[in-house]
């Protein structure tokens, strides 16, 4: 009896349903999922934003043109100057917001799903793909990042719904601002990110082999007048029209066997894990059975993929654009198999919702980069902080300077074993460079403890008294817990000088000391 009521909601409500479930996901995610993944979430959207915000009109890359669509920066730089100007400068606070408000606009996919599977299969594909948008283990990390792979996924489905839903009828060009507003729309997600211009390529190819002429002329038009937009915001930003573009592309062509690279099947590989095998296996079957009915999604989505597979350097994350079409073609395609119903179909649907569930709190729960991030937080709300000494030894990595506020890189990287054993070296060349201020505190970031390191930093530093150690986050501690011979733990350590004055004494160098004050001294 108690069932009915809520049995009855979702039956007369499906959409509401969803959105609750998917809500929820978020909002745990918004509160817990602090932090960031991947450098790109941070470095290349928050601290540029930070940065202007400060006069400091750089990227990561200093003295190198932008090679990335600016207009996502460009949108958190305004979101964090309107926070700061309200009075919000607690960067807890401002990520905060910052979270709320993506997790907010990816729940902008889930209707797309929904209606696109109602439009092209039926009431109940569409509460399955709702659902799986919503409540798909990667979703709830995923929609709170600075990721313009996720960012852009309402624009790329939105776009390819759109000229599917037209193409579906026989009339070709006869809904020219619909179609132009696909266009825009497939546009606009190369504006977040390059490479999903893919899709809009693949989209107006569809159309010319479907002899769809003036349907796709408007889409290729509406994504000329962004591409438009695009060259006059780089024109008025470096002074050179479609710089973002070129200088991308041509960045990117000089780093294809660097970084991470790997096989041609391993976005294949990918998919078949994220949708969770044994379904990813029908699940590829069902994507091929889609391509008759939704031909323009299935051909652009193939030649995002084929062509990212193609290029040597590869990251999960890159194919993160694909993942509302593919979750249209898996339940389309499923939709259309006379056997959707079978018995052991409906296992497999089931087991595959089982270890979603098991994998959902994971990253729904994980405070990404915690080690690095909390400390900062904490040092930036504790007056008298100077100049850090930040050991990196075994995985050397920069520091997200923003959450201590700071207004520059006030840190003392140790990144070799040498530079520990010269750190009066290491501390004067950085302060001649970059006039930090002397050592207050030492930040120990290591996977096996900061015993090897401490004798050699007291030795140098006097006295180190730890004010705070940050454990790892709840993924990479069940990483480490279940190998931790590969998957190490990722903490750090803060210790506080015990006396300031060995700090300062290391900037200064022996000419300052014998130093004669001249006129005009202050």
């Amino acid at each position: 009896m108690n069932d009915r009521p809520i049995k009855r909601f979702i039956g007369e409500h499906p959409l509401l349903t969803i959105l609750i479930v998917a809500g929820f996901l978020r909002l745990l995610a918004v509160i817990f999922a602090a932090g960031y993944m991947a450098s790109d979430d941070h470095f290349l959207v928050i601290r540029p934003a930070w940065d202007w915000l400060n006069g400091k009109h750089t990227w990561f890359e200093s003295g190198t043109p932008i090679k990335r669509g600016i207009l996502y920066p460009y949108l958190i730089f305004a979101l964090l100057w309107i926070l700061e100007h309200l009075g919000i400068h607690d960067p807890g606070a401002q990520m905060f917001i910052n979270r709320l408000l993506h997790a907010s606009w990816s729940m902008t996919l889930i209707p797309i799903v929904y209606f696109f599977l109602r439009r092209f299969a039926d009431r109940r594909a569409a509460f399955l793909g709702g659902m799986i948008a919503a409540a798909h283990f990667i979703m709830p990390f995923m929609a709170v990042r600075n990721l313009v792979e996720v960012v852009s996924q309402p624009l790329v489905l939105g776009g390819l719904f759109l000229l599917e839903d037209i193409a579906y009828e026989d009339t070709d060009g006869r809904h020219p601002r619909r179609t132009l507003t696909a266009g825009v729309l497939l546009g606009l997600a190369f504006m977040m990110r390059i490479q999903t211009g893919l899709f809009g390529i693949g989209a107006v190819l569809t159309l010319l082999v479907k002899r769809r002429w003036r349907d796709a002329s408007w889409t290729a038009l509406g994504g000329v007048v962004i591409l438009l937009v695009e060259g006059l915001v780089d024109y008025a930003s470096f002074g050179t029209f479609l710089s973002s573009v070129f200088y991308s592309l041509y960045g990117q062509s000089q780093i294809l066997n660097e970084y991470v690279t790997g096989p041609w099947w391993t976005y294949l590989g990918t998919i078949l894990a994220v949708l969770i095998p044994p379904f990813s296996l029908l699940a590829l079957l069902w994507m091929v059975r889609a391509a008759k009915r939704v031909p323009i999604t299935f051909w652009a989505t193939l030649l995002f993929l084929v062509v990212h597979s193609l290029i040597p350097q590869k990251q999960e994350r890159f194919i993160l654009p694909a993942f509302g079409p593919l979750i249209v073609l898996t339940v389309t395609g499923w939709a259309m198999v006379p056997w959707r119903d079978n018995k052991w179909v409906r296992w497999i649907w089931a087991a595959f919702w089982i270890v979603n569930l098991l994998l959902l709190p994971i990253g729904t729960f994980d405070y990404s980069q915690r080690a690095r991030v909390e400390p900062l937080k904490r040092l930036g709300r504790t007056p008298g902080v100077g100049g850090i000494v930040v050991v990196t030894i075994e995985h050397p990595q920069w520091l997200p300077y923003y959450y201590a506020q700071l207004k520059g890189d006030d840190f003392y990287y140790v990144m070799k074993p040498g530079e520990l054993a010269d750190l009066e070296e290491v501390v004067r060349r950085v302060h001649d460079v970059r006039h930090t201020p002397p050592p207050t505190h030492v930040m120990i970031l290591s996977h096996k403890g900061p015993a090897d390191y401490l004798p050699s930093l007291q030795a140098q530093l006097g006295p180190l008294k730890q004010v705070w150690h940050t454990g790892p986050s709840l993924a990479d501690a069940i990483l480490h817990k279940l190998n931790p011979q590969f998957n190490h733990s990722k903490e750090s350590w803060v210790y506080r000088l015990e006396d300031p004055a060995i700090g300062s004494s290391l900037i200064k160098s022996p000419a300052d000391t014998l130093r004669v004050p001249v006129e005009g001294d202050e």
